[in-house]
């Protein structure tokens, strides 16, 4: 636009001319710029992964020194959360945030003194696995231990099941125990848990979406060793036995030889050959039902489990493949069978009475009563035992007819 001013001085008339540039108001440097001129646009939020939220965004304009980003959650305030982006960049990733939080992100331009207006998008986190550990493991009783687990984080979700697994192998969880606590610290309590055996143990946690897996701790259940531990025992008839320590547990020492339950009933025995001299060195022999109620008070039938405690502990010092050996007596054993009665164990070949009228085997095999149930095609009346042969080096175990008669030796409450 032109503007014409007209002066008149001393009878000479001066026109002048002038002329106003346009105002450049698309320069985002310029104070007066507008600041939707330089705006971001097309904000985008993706989380990529449990880690990272990527950012994405257009500008058309190349004139600013570059952008900043600002986050909030829920009623908190706006708080930068990056530096200075280069103007050429399109794309951001914000590696701290809480899983399963809802995040506002917005963008801006900077230009000198100039900022742009904001442009902003919403993202909802995904729920991630909670973190969890175990903290301790403390010991309840000699079969039983108590785990202290803590969850440190919840994954951004709430926490619907809690607990630990269990096994005996480190190639698989096992075995899921849940805890009934709610609290970010809870126990769990694993029980029937076997002597010398090595347990692997992880704690877990659980929210809507995701099952977090901890730390994974390895435990070996023991106790005070009493073995050498020696001492005696009396039945209700007032026969005297002398017993022995073998690892945790407390065997007799000799087979039992009683005609009575602790509370005075009869039972059934027999000794073999029906010759009173067989009692006095192989003691009577009984069939499962008897056994079951013929053991002293604070003492008690075997089951197959504690027969096998006491296998593997011969095995694990020393005897593996010769746990037999090591627990036969020194003298008694017919084709060379004696043993070298490691422990004073002393077990001998009282032999078997079949159905109570068939006696066999004396010298030559033992056979000592469980009173854990032995299923074999449903048959009820079927029970585990132990036995050991004059010519073989391991002891076995294996399922019979309830009303074979064997040996007994009786293990401490």
């Amino acid at each position: 636009m032109k503007n014409l001013t007209t002066y008149i001085s001393t009878g000479l008339i001066i026109i002048l001319f002038s002329t106003c540039s346009e105002k450049e108001w698309d320069n985002p440097y310029d104070s007066d710029c507008p600041a939707s001129q330089f705006t971001p646009y097309s904000l985008k939020a993706n989380q990529t992964d449990n880690t990272t939220i990527e950012l994405t965004w257009s500008n058309y304009e190349s004139r600013i020194d570059g952008f900043y980003i600002e986050r909030k959650n829920g009623n908190t305030s706006w708080s930068r959360v990056s530096q200075l982006i280069n103007e050429e960049s399109r794309s951001w990733s914000d590696t701290e945030f809480q899983p399963g939080t809802e995040y506002n992100y917005r963008i801006y331009a900077s230009a000198g003194d100039n900022t742009s207006e904001y442009i902003s998008t919403l993202i909802t986190t995904l729920k991630s696995k909670p973190a969890v550990v175990i903290v301790s493991v403390e010991a309840v009783s000699e079969s039983e231990i108590k785990c202290i687990c803590k969850i440190n984080d919840n994954g951004g979700g709430n926490i619907i099941n809690r607990g630990v697994y269990w096994n005996t192998t480190d190639d698989s969880y096992g075995t899921k125990v849940s805890s009934s606590e709610t609290s970010t610290t809870y126990s769990v309590t694993i029980k029937d848990l076997e002597y010398g055996v090595t347990y692997y143990i992880s704690a877990f946690a659980s929210n809507e979406e995701e099952e977090g897996n901890g730390n994974q701790t390895t435990i070996k259940i023991t106790v005070n060793d009493i073995t050498g531990e020696t001492g005696v025992l009396t039945d209700i008839d007032g026969n005297i036995y002398n017993w022995v320590g073998i690892g945790r547990q407390a065997w007799m020492a000799e087979n039992l030889k009683v005609t009575h339950s602790p509370n005075g009933a009869d039972i059934n025995y027999s000794y073999y050959g029906n010759s009173i001299e067989n009692r006095y060195i192989y003691g009577a022999l009984y069939n499962n039902a008897a056994a079951e109620n013929a053991c002293p008070t604070g003492w008690h039938l075997p089951s197959d489990s504690e027969w096998n405690e006491l296998i593997r502990y011969t095995s694990d010092n020393g005897h593996n493949g010769t746990e037999g050996i090591a627990l036969k007596s020194t003298s008694g054993w017919d084709n060379d069978g004696n043993g070298t009665d490691v422990y004073g164990f002393k077990a001998l070949p009282g032999g078997i009475n079949y159905d109570g009228d068939s006696f066999q085997k004396i010298g030559v095999s033992g056979y000592w009563w469980t009173y854990t149930f032995y299923e074999y095609y449903n048959f009820q009346d079927y029970s585990y035992y132990s036995y050991m042969l004059s010519d073989e080096s391991e002891v076995n175990l294996n399922g019979t007819y309830n009303t074979n008669e064997f040996s007994v030796r009786c293990v401490r409450d």
